[in-house]
């Protein structure tokens, strides 16, 4: 699938949310704040596929978007997070490599996704979005690392307001 069609299947998905083939999961609202979660269970993995649905009231965008996109920062609000860097940003989009540090008993799980953004200006009146997403980098050579699991199925969107 090509990039524009995939961003544009997220953005149609916040305007109709598909759970079809999920179970609701938990929902947490508070000042400021919405947010319902999903998951699905892939019987072949084992694993579950996570989607939330939410909103954030009193943010600034321009907050949310560089507190999401700071590798830098994020090594310092997250707990869990062991390494975080850009590998390469070849045009249009970075190559990143994460690892998590999760407590015992479950192992470190480390991810190379490939991460790209783009502002959507729409015609209909609707507020431009900032869509950001992640996949899995299946062409990666990067090293895998003794002891950590490499995670190879990897997807994540995020979308909002651009102010």
């Amino acid at each position: 699938m090509n990039d524009d069609n995939l961003f544009s299947n997220y953005l149609n998905e916040l305007e109709r949310p598909d759970t079809i083939g999920y179970e609701f999961f938990s929902k947490n609202k508070g000042e400021g704040y919405f947010v319902e979660i999903y998951r699905k269970y892939d019987k072949d993995s084992g694993l579950y596929c996570y989607k939330g649905y939410g909103e954030l009231e009193k943010i600034d965008t321009n907050t949310v978007h560089d507190v999401y996109c700071d590798l830098e920062y994020r090594k310092k609000w997250d707990a869990y997070c062991n390494d975080l860097e850009v590998l390469s940003e070849p045009e249009g989009y970075q190559q990143i490599y994460w690892r998590v540090a999760y407590p015992w008993p479950l192992n470190h799980r480390d991810y190379v996704f490939i991460r790209k953004s783009k502002i959507f200006d729409n015609t209909d009146n609707a507020p431009k979005r900032w869509c950001i997403i992640g996949q899995a980098d299946p062409n990666s050579t990067y090293a895998e690392k003794s002891g950590v699991i490499r995670v190879k199925e990897y997807e994540q969107s995020f979308i909002f307001p651009k102010e």
